[in-house]
C-alpha cells in the first residue's frame, strides 16, 4: 500500500464529471483537504462577455454548435467515453460529501478568506472561472491547472481539435501549468500529446487529455522538489468553440472529428 503524500491540496472546481474524475484519480495518493465548488456562471454573463469579443453571428454559429451538435455528439460516442474511462481506471463516483464547500465564486473574498484558513500547498484547478487578479495576490501557494491543449501554441479551449484542424498533430495535448494573471500563460510544468483511435472526436478528446494530465499531475506532486521543466511565452491567440457550420464543413470535407 502507498504513503499518502503530506501535501495538503484543495481541489477548487465545478461540480462536473471532470472535477469527479480528478479527486478519484488523486484521493488514494495525496491529501485532498477540502473540495471548494463553485456555482456555474450566470449564461448571461458568459454570452455578454463572449459577443463583445466576437460579435453576435459568430456566437450564434457558437451556440448553435454548444447546444445542439455538441451533444449529438456527445450521445454518439457515449460506448468510447466509457472504453475510455474503464482503460485507463477513471471513475465519476461521487465527491466525498464531507470535503465538499460550495460557494458562489472562486473569487469571492470569502472563498479567498476559507483558502488561506486552511494553508494548503497545493490548489488544483477544475473548471473554474478565470481566478481574480486579487485571489492570485491574496493566495499564498501554487495554483496547477490541466490544460487541454499545448501552450502557447493552444491556449483557450479544445485545444485538440483545434490542433488536429490545423494539421498539428503533433501538439494535439495537454498542459500542465502554474496559474498566472494570463489565460493559460502560466509556467509549464509537464506537457504530453494524446493517442487516438479512429471513434475518437470532439467529444472524447477532452477526456483523453484529461486522463494524460492526471498523469503530469501526479508525477509533478510526487516529486520532492517540484521545480519547473518548461519555458511558456505569451506569444499565441486564444482559441474557442467552433462553430456549427464550421464543424460540419471541417467533418465532412477535411475529415477533423
Amino acid at each position: 500500500m502507498s504513503k499518502v503524500s503530506e501535501l495538503r491540496i484543495i481541489l477548487l472546481g465545478t461540480n462536473s464529471k471532470s472535477t469527479k474524475i480528478l479527486y478519484n484519480s488523486l484521493k488514494t495518493d495525496f491529501k485532498i483537504q477540502k473540495i471548494i465548488i463553485e456555482e456555474k456562471e450566470s449564461k448571461f454573463f458568459f454570452l455578454k462577455r463572449r459577443f463583445k469579443r466576437i460579435g453576435f453571428l459568430k456566437l450564434l454559429d457558437q451556440l448553435l454548435f454548444i447546444y445542439i451538435l455538441s451533444k449529438f455528439l456527445h450521445y454518439l460516442s457515449y460506448k468510447r467515453y466509457d472504453e475510455i474511462l474503464i482503460n485507463n481506471n477513471l471513475s465519476i463516483l461521487p465527491l466525498n460529501s464531507s470535503l465538499i464547500v460550495l460557494v458562489k465564486s472562486v473569487n469571492e473574498f470569502s472563498t479567498i478568506e476559507l483558502i488561506n484558513s486552511l494553508n494548503p500547498d497545493i490548489i488544483v484547478l477544475s473548471g473554474t472561472r478565470i481566478l481574480s487578479s486579487n485571489f492570485l495576490d491574496s493566495v499564498n501557494c501554487q495554483i496547477l491547472n490541466i490544460h487541454a491543449g499545448i501552450t502557447p501554441y493552444f491556449r483557450g479551449v479544445h485545444g485538440a481539435y483545434w490542433a488536429y484542424l490545423n494539421k498539428q498533430s503533433n501538439l494535439a495535448g495537454v498542459t500542465l501549468h502554474r496559474v498566472d494573471k494570463g489565460i493559460d500563460t502560466g509556467q509549464i510544468l509537464g506537457q504530453g500529446i494524446i493517442q487516438i483511435q479512429s471513434n475518437d472526436n470532439f467529444s472524447t478528446y477532452p477526456l483523453l487529455q484529461l486522463n494524460l494530465g492526471i498523469d503530469l499531475l501526479k508525477k509533478y506532486l510526487s516529486k520532492s522538489d517540484r521545480m519547473e521543466l518548461l519555458k511558456s511565452d505569451n506569444n499565441s491567440i486564444l482559441w474557442y468553440h467552433p462553430g456549427f457550420f464550421q464543424y460540419l464543413y471541417y467533418r465532412f470535407f477535411h475529415g477533423v472529428k
